[in-house]
């Protein structure tokens, strides 16, 4: 009967050790979500630079004009895709629109310094600038009832910058 007793005795020790240990186990707990890909996206804002009376037509007296205007809707620059990553500073793009006497604009020509940092804000400026449509500067002289189409040029600062790692570029 004593082995009988020792025996139990030990099984239930055994059990015991194997209960403690079970209790100290840890269970791998399902990984958390991963988090979700952050979309950047850029923005653009845009405004209009006076330019230098040097630089402007002359209205005699008798005549009038019509200043252009961007005709239908017009599309910003995009903040160029390949360097969202990088989390730039603002970028500012100043940049001279030369259109010609029938509204359509014939190129874009940067006013400041162009180099490997800004270039790819320069040509996203200029893809969307080259698709822009203006109606014609006009000048009519009233004694004889003339109307002349004229070329103008017209320059406009930009700014690419992102916010909270969205893109924003701004017209100013």
């Amino acid at each position: 009967m004593i082995r009988f007793a020792q025996r139990v005795a030990q099984h239930v020790t055994i059990a015991a050790v194997v209960i403690a240990f079970a209790g100290c186990a840890t269970k791998s707990s399902p990984k958390p979500p991963a988090p979700p890909v952050e979309r950047r996206t850029g923005e653009v804002s845009e405004s209009i630079v006076e330019s230098d009376a040097a630089s402007r037509y002359v209205i005699e007296p008798g005549q009038t004009y019509e200043s252009p205007v961007v005709l239908g809707e017009y599309s910003l620059p995009e903040y160029p895709a390949d360097r969202l990553a990088d989390r730039l500073p603002p970028i500012e793009i100043v940049v001279r629109v030369v259109v010609g006497s029938e509204g359509l604009v014939e190129r874009v020509d940067p006013l400041g310094e162009t180099n490997d940092g800004n270039r790819a804000f320069y040509d996203a400026t200029k893809d969307a600038l080259m698709r822009w449509e203006f109606s014609p500067f006009r000048i009519k002289d009233e004694a004889t009832s003339i109307v002349r189409d004229l070329p103008f040029h017209q320059d406009y600062r930009f700014v690419f910058r992102q916010i909270d790692g969205k893109p924003l570029v701004e017209k100013k």
